[in-house]
């Protein structure tokens, strides 16, 4: 996981919050992201945890329109669920444990309409 942040932290990912699933792994997760990316803003939501409907996190990321960057730590399946609803695609993301996936939203309001911008697995970093 130090080494997919690490590399994340390379692509200049800086997020001004984390939102974590209140379970404990993605709080883990969450805290790792944190301390290597220097970001003292974690918050939980429960439109983390893995029977959430994506739209609700939509929802929620509307209202923080001041903010450019927002990690998120969840769970599978719902992880690729919400990928494929931020991108407005019927796809299917191979999502392994540890990755991380880039997506930016030109706005938050209406439908996500996101672009994949990259995609950091494990072995990708430890490479």
């Amino acid at each position: 996981m130090r080494a997919v942040v690490k590399a994340a932290e390379k692509a200049r990912c800086a997020p001004a919050i984390i939102l974590t699933s209140p379970l404990r792994r993605a709080q883990e997760t969450a805290a790792v992201a944190a301390k290597v990316l220097r970001c003292e803003n974690v918050a939980e939501t429960r439109n983390l945890l893995p029977g959430a409907n994506p739209d609700l996190l939509w929802k929620e990321l509307g209202g923080m329109k001041d903010i450019d960057q927002i990690l998120v730590a969840g769970h599978e399946p719902h992880l690729g669920r919400l990928i494929a609803f931020l991108l407005e695609a019927a796809v299917v993301i191979d999502f392994k444990k540890g990755a991380l996936v880039k997506i930016a939203t030109p706005g938050r309001l209406g439908p996500p309409r996101g672009v994949l911008k990259w995609m950091i697995t494990p072995r990708l970093a430890a490479g």
